[in-house]
Order: C-alpha cells, then sequence, then structure tokens
C-alpha cells in the first residue's frame, strides 16, 4: 500500500484521472490530499512522485519513503 499526501491542490487533479481502482482520496479541511493506493513499486514510480517536488511526501511504504529520502538528501548535498 502506497501513502501520499499532496499539498497546494497538488493532487486535485487524482480525482478526475484515477491510477487504479484501489486509489482513495481524502482532502483535510486545510486541502491537504491523501491518497493510499495499492501499487508495484517500479523505479518510474519513483520519478512519478519526484515530478510533484515539495508538494509530495510519502508516507508509506516506510522503506519508499527512506530511499527517497536518502535521494533528496544527497540532491541536497549537491546544491550546497
Amino acid at each position: 500500500m502506497l501513502g501520499l499526501l499532496f499539498c497546494d491542490q497538488t493532487g486535485d487533479h487524482l480525482y478526475e484521472t484515477r491510477l487504479n481502482k484501489s486509489q482513495c482520496l481524502c482532502r483535510d479541511e486545510n486541502g491537504v490530499v491523501r491518497m493510499t493506493i495499492d501499487v508495484e513499486y517500479p523505479e518510474e514510480l519513483k520519478w512519478w512522485i519526484f515530478g510533484f517536488g515539495a508538494k509530495v511526501a510519502v508516507l508509506a511504504p516506510a522503506s519508499l519513503r527512506d530511499k527517497l529520502g536518502a535521494d533528496l538528501d544527497a540532491a541536497v548535498l549537491r546544491y550546497r
């Protein structure tokens, strides 16, 4: 199960274009969209998530969150 948080209306398009039938979306009072979905974790998923930049956070699985966090930490070091 993949869990993501989308900020600043970034996840709005997911209401119109479902990724698959297991997709579940919930918007909180601040406009943050939480998505849960059953998907495989190919390399393309990582790049899809990175395409949202700082407006998305991976909640689950922890292994994917850790992997993407490590990649982002390495990117920050390149910019300093």
